[in-house]
């Protein structure tokens, strides 16, 4: 009899508060429709003090060994991958998996301008409404909105003694390195 109820005592107490080991933490990634979320990227959660991330694959990421210590516990999530972000913030950390809602976000675009002979510095590029100057190395970065998102967008590039650059290019496609020819 007083085996049975330290059993059963132990049993309520392990029911009580749950597994007590590290658990594995699976994020799916939707889109608007509810279908799986076909891009890349990483997925990060500052889980505590710190920030861990997961490879966006195949519409999820996983988290394996979080602490059991987090369960429960709300936590920032974020996905990098550019043109896309989370309609939601945080997360509550259970074990079991979570769906996340993935849409249009901002797209950030980098790339390096060439001159004939060298990299060009202080030349103007302008991708829809975003405008940028290259530095001393030709590198540019800007960041198109999301309420400026379009299949292709008019790439406009130009430098004091140079001819105009102009074309269309789809912003979510890496950016191609560019050649300005100069005026003779």
């Amino acid at each position: 009899m007083k085996r049975t109820v330290i059993l059963a005592s132990l049993l309520g107490l392990m029911v009580a508060c749950g597994p007590s080991g590290p658990f594995d933490q699976e994020v799916l990634l939707r889109d608007e429709a509810g279908n799986p979320f076909t891009g890349s990227g990483t997925v990060n959660l500052m889980v505590g003090n710190r920030t861990v991330a997961a490879p966006a694959q195949s519409g999820k990421a996983l988290f394996k060994g979080v602490p059991a210590v987090h369960r429960g516990k709300t936590c920032e999530v974020a996905l990098e991958s550019s043109g896309w972000q989370l309609s939601q913030k945080n997360l509550t950390l259970s074990g079991e998996p979570v769906a996340l809602t993935v849409v249009a976000g901002p797209i950030r675009i980098s790339g390096k301008i060439f001159g004939e002979t060298s990299l060009l510095a202080n030349a103007k590029v302008k991708i829809g409404s975003a405008e940028a100057i290259t530095d001393a190395d030709g590198n540019f970065t800007l960041v198109i909105p999301v309420k400026d998102r379009k299949p292709e967008v008019l790439v406009t590039v130009y430098a004091e003694g140079y001819y105009l650059y102009q074309s269309y290019h789809d912003p979510m496609q890496p950016f191609p390195n560019l050649s300005l020819a100069a005026v003779k």
